[in-house]
Formats: structure tokens, sequence, C-alpha cells
């Protein structure tokens, strides 16, 4: 069983956000970040799938920006957000070009 120090001082919610982090490790930022992406698509779900995976990676990317500028989230996973909406990209823009 884990024994934590009763936190003090807490006056801010950043402040509890960086217990939070400072307990799980430093991968709240990328729990936070999962959720968004998988919530941006459920909420995107009326769209085609191309503009749905391309709405879902934006939100992710900005979020991502969001989340490395409060600290809870290491370089890494800031990548893998741009690379994640670089990647919807080039498959959402892939049309058809059949008759052409």
């Amino acid at each position: 069983m884990a024994i934590f120090n009763s936190p003090t001082g807490l006056v801010y919610v950043t402040d509890l956000i960086n217990l939070a982090n400072t307990y799980m490790g430093g991968y709240l930022g990328v729990f936070i970040l999962i959720l968004i992406g998988f919530g941006s698509l459920f909420i995107t779900s009326n769209f085609n799938s191309k503009e749905q995976f391309i709405a879902s990676a934006f939100v992710t990317m900005i979020f991502s920006f969001f989340l490395k500028y409060m600290g809870l989230l290491q370089d890494f996973f800031l990548f893998v957000g741009v690379a994640y909406f670089v990647i919807a990209l080039i498959i959402g823009g892939t049309r058809g070009t059949r008759g052409a």
C-alpha cells in the first residue's frame, strides 16, 4: 500500500494538477491527451470518417501544445500529437481521382 504525504499549501488548481502529475509519474498529460483524442472522435461522429479523423487530430494537436505549455507533457508526446495531425492530413487529403 502506498503512503502519500498529505499535501499542504494547495492554493491554485495548477498546484493540484502538478501534484496529481507527480503521483502518476509524469503521465497525467498523456492520459488527458488520450481522453481528448477519443472524446473528439466521438463528438465528431456525425462527419464522414476522413473529416472525423482530421478534426480529432487537430483538436488533439492543439491540446498537446496546451499540455506541453502547462508542463504536463513530455516532448515525445508533443511530437506524437503533431505527427497524428500530419498523418491525418495526408490520409484525409487523398481523394479518389476517378475519371481524371
